[in-house]
């Protein structure tokens, strides 16, 4: 599936050549390229997307025939570095409000859905959405490519249309005449020789983001080294039991958390994926009960043996709120 771009990056180009970690590196560490964009490849069958926001990783989502659906940045990012399957990437640039929208596709259903321009008046839908001073975006996709109208009342808030689209356009866009926009995507809209699905969607609010990579390691790193110290005191048999109890306790809460390893004594966060703000209130929870259980052995010492493990990292959990829902607040002060 094509989208939208204000400035290509790569494009086309055999997944085998090109090095991903290095594109990811290189998007955090240099200002240059600290964008809004979205890195893709196209795959047989299906079509992989990590979108940036200044460069980090915030969000991934996946095309497989006509379905779109989220899916975690580490899945997308895993399956580009290990070049498995044959693929070709295309990093472009795009505008923050456009990276609202593409990532919102992935996760909301639309107002209004597969509304066919063979069966649909689109001049008519039009004057509605118009009449009606609807507050949010429509999709029409045509040769392949994803286009988008965002509307704020009466007017236009933005279009964003793949190459096909914007060329043709490209007078009428620049005159910034919402009106003579719309009656131009009417007449290609009817006037093309397929079928054209519009789907239109609510206001979205705010950026939908998933935890980044950089917070799930952190949070990795939070629990292997409450298991690395605390079992300095009560052993790593008796640690391990205690973290595992926990976690199947917490996990009859939070579901998503079975997909939590504990393989060899080391967690690995990795295939979690659920929306962030759960995601540190549930490690947050787990990590309650295991105080608990701690405490068993550990008596009074247990808070402060446990704080004691992650306190050089006090900072960043303050960030991520994780104290906000851990016994070891009472640490803090």
């Amino acid at each position: 599936m094509r989208l939208p771009r204000k400035k290509i990056l790569i494009e086309n180009v055999n997944l085998l050549y090109i090095d991903i970690p290095k594109i990811i590196q290189l998007s955090q560490v240099d200002r240059r390229a600290k964008i809004d964009g979205y890195l893709s490849v196209i795959y047989p069958g299906s079509q992989d997307i990590i979108f940036l926001k200044k460069g980090e990783m915030i969000n991934a989502g996946t095309f497989v025939g006509p379905e779109k659906k989220p899916v975690s940045v580490f899945k997308a990012l895993d399956r580009m570095k290990k070049k498995e399957d044959d693929g070709s990437v295309f990093y472009s640039e795009i505008e923050e409000s456009l990276l609202k929208l593409l990532v919102a596709i992935f996760y909301f259903e639309p107002k209004h859905k597969n509304l066919s321009s063979k069966y649909t008046n689109i001049r008519k839908l039009f004057e509605v959405i118009q009449k009606n001073k609807f507050e949010g975006f429509l999709e029409f996709e045509i040769n392949n490519g994803l286009n988008f109208i965002e509307f704020s009342g009466e007017k236009i808030g933005g279009c964003f249309f793949c190459d096909d689209v914007e060329e043709p356009l490209s007078e009428v866009l620049s005159r910034g005449d919402d009106q003579m926009i719309i009656e131009s995507v009417i007449s290609m809209i009817e006037n093309h020789t397929e079928e054209v699905l519009v789907n239109i969607f609510n206001k979205v609010e705010e950026l939908k983001m998933q935890i980044s990579p950089a917070q799930i390691q952190m949070l990795e790193k939070v629990v292997n080294s409450i298991i690395d110290g605390v079992s300095k005191s009560i052993g790593m048999a008796n640690t391990i039991d205690f973290m595992q109890l926990s976690l199947e306790e917490t996990t009859q809460k939070h579901k998503f958390l079975k997909d939590v390893n504990l393989t060899n004594n080391v967690c690995k966060l990795d295939k979690v994926f659920t929306d962030p703000d759960l995601f540190v209130r549930s490690i947050a929870e787990w990590i309650n009960g295991f105080v608990d259980k701690a405490s068993l052995s550990l008596g009074d010492k247990t808070y402060e043996i446990t704080y004691n493990c992650i306190k050089d990292m006090r900072f960043a959990l303050e960030k991520l709120k994780f104290f906000n829902s851990s016994y070891l607040k009472s640490m803090l002060s």
